[in-house]
């Protein structure tokens, strides 16, 4: 029987979400027990209902965060983020690309669409954006989130 629950999410960028294990289980493949560095790191090979429990998980712990986050770098930026601005938040929360687009583009700090619109340009490609971001932000070097 699968533990994937459905979680919440609040119109600030809260993710609310508890695994059927209730977080206590530090061996459960859907949630790592609840913990966050050891959730980032399995949702990497990580495929189904397995891969969504340690997403939601993630998104419990740096969902708000996340939102927080491009908020701040498009007021800095007068409104505008870049494909790179956005491999900056990818990198940072340790999430893939595509994911992080989907929970941006679902609490409404980017448009509805935007992951398609830069899976389709040319030149973009996430190792591309990822190589721009870590240009565009060294700190990322020398974070360990």
């Amino acid at each position: 029987m699968s533990r994937l629950r459905k979680g919440i999410t609040a119109s600030d960028g809260t993710y609310t979400y508890t695994c059927g294990c209730g977080f206590k289980d530090a061996d459960c493949q859907y949630c790592q027990g609840g913990d966050l560095a050891k959730s980032q790191a399995a949702i990497k090979t990580a495929r189904g209902e397995i891969y969504y429990g340690l997403l939601k998980t993630i998104l419990s712990h740096v969902g708000k965060a996340m939102v927080d986050e491009t908020k701040r770098i498009r007021q800095l930026r007068d409104g505008k983020l870049s494909p790179i601005d956005i491999g900056y938040i990818s990198l940072k929360f340790g999430l893939n690309y595509k994911a992080t687009c989907e929970w941006l583009e679902e609490t409404g700090v980017i448009w509805s669409g935007t992951y398609d619109e830069i899976k389709s340009m040319k030149d973009y490609s996430v190792k591309f954006i990822y190589e721009k971001a870590r240009e565009k932000y060294p700190e990322l070097l020398t974070e360990t989130m």
